[in-house]
């Protein structure tokens, strides 16, 4: 995961970010597991609670190379868009 922060001088911080990954992945109902390689872009904005702290909203969208994500009727896709909200504590 890499991720590029937006210095503007407010306790907000806006960024982008992007990350390859690893997934094996079980489907229960439909009898089957796959494993894929993902993709994966978001962007969002943090801010700071503290200097070590921070709130953070994101909206990210991943793509992998198998039928991984879960979609209705026990079905699944390739892709995954979703909002994230998070707290980062930061080192």
């Amino acid at each position: 995961h890499a991720e590029w922060n937006f210095d503007i001088g407010l306790e907000l911080v806006p960024f982008v970010g992007g990350s390859l990954m690893y997934a094996a992945a079980e489907n229960k109902d439909a009898d089957d597991s796959d494993s894929a390689g993902i993709a994966g872009v978001q962007i969002g904005a943090k801010y700071m609670l503290t200097e070590y702290a921070a709130l953070s909203a994101a909206l990210v969208f991943e793509m992998a190379t198998d039928d991984i994500y879960p979609e209705s009727d026990n079905d699944t896709t390739d892709k995954d868009a979703r909002a994230e909200l998070g707290m980062r504590i930061f080192f």
